[in-house]
């Protein structure tokens, strides 16, 4: 609320802008880049979680897979943002990308969401590529889109974003979790198994 009031009725330049609020294309500039940033660091936060609560492995071991299983996407991002500055500087056309390859994190969010512990391991190193080849064209396109209103205005709803999907996915984590054990632990000491669980 201070952040708002300040950037609303004190800052003589501020990021948030009323006049910018009242434009459809920062908004929807605005709007983009929470959502990537928050798929993004939702998948993030959450990749060694999945190793360690499916395929049972330690946190070390989950932090090392993971950090290995997240090379693929780090190549994809590195691809994504050079093919999309590549295709603008040759077409000028940001629009198309942003709508064709802003399906691809969705694509890549149903193949990681069917992993399973007898999961082929090219399921497990090749789902996550479309998540970070889209996001990469889309924040491209969209931060070509955001320079003539203000890179600051984007930067500071990705930054949102960030927070954002780490806190959300977490709370939807933690939501469905403590309801499904408590759908499968019964028992005496039931309470204290789930807290137990839910801890770790």
């Amino acid at each position: 609320m201070a952040f708002l009031a300040i950037e609303l009725f004190i800052a003589s330049e501020p990021v948030l802008a009323p006049s910018i609020l009242q434009q459809r294309v920062p908004v929807l500039v605005g709007m983009s880049n929470f959502l990537v940033a928050t798929s993004n660091f939702s998948v993030w936060y959450n990749f060694p979680t999945w190793f360690q609560t499916v395929l049972l492995t330690s946190a070390s071991e989950a932090g090392k897979s993971t950090g290995a299983h997240l090379i693929p996407n780090g190549i994809s991002i590195s691809c994504g943002s050079l093919f999309a500055g590549w295709i603008i500087h040759k077409t000028g056309n940001y629009k198309r990308l942003n709508l064709i390859f802003g399906l691809f994190p969705f694509v890549s969010a149903i193949l990681l969401s069917i992993m399973r512990e007898d999961s082929p391991p090219i399921q497990l190193w090749l789902s996550i590529i479309p998540l970070g080849f889209g996001n990469a064209v889309v924040l491209q396109t969209m931060l070509n889109s955001a320079i003539a209103i203000g890179t600051g205005f984007g930067q500071l709803f990705r930054g949102i974003g960030q927070v954002g999907g780490v806190a959300i996915s977490a709370a939807l984590f933690q939501s469905v979790l403590n309801t499904q054990l408590h759908k499968r632990i019964h028992g005496q000491d039931a309470e204290e198994v789930i807290k137990f669980i839910e801890s770790i």
